[in-house]
């Protein structure tokens, strides 16, 4: 292995770590509590842009090592569950008449 997959594979071990420690857990309770129709609060709106930033930096790495590609797609598929029932969770704005 070169230098540059060294850095590339202990960055994706950080990454995914810091998913399977912090990330994955919080995501997980807010699922449930939102099949729960629970109301979606600012700290969960929040949270849910971190995770984006979180995601898009676990693609752009799982591009280049195709071992950590079903994790990023699993975690893809997660985000994309919590950000359609932050959708259905969102209030109905008032229709104008």
């Amino acid at each position: 292995m070169d230098q540059r997959t060294n850095q590339l594979t202990g960055s994706a071990a950080v990454l995914i770590i810091h998913f399977e420690e912090k990330l994955l857990p919080k995501a997980f309770a807010l699922k449930e509590r939102l099949e729960q129709d629970a109301d979606l609060e600012d700290q969960d709106i929040a949270f849910l842009e971190q995770l984006f930033g979180q995601v898009q930096n676990l693609q752009s790495l799982a591009h280049n090592q195709p071992e950590i590609q079903p994790f990023a797609a699993g975690v893809v598929s997660l985000y994309q569950s919590l950000t359609q029932l932050a959708v259905n969770a969102s209030p109905t704005p008032p229709a104008d008449n």
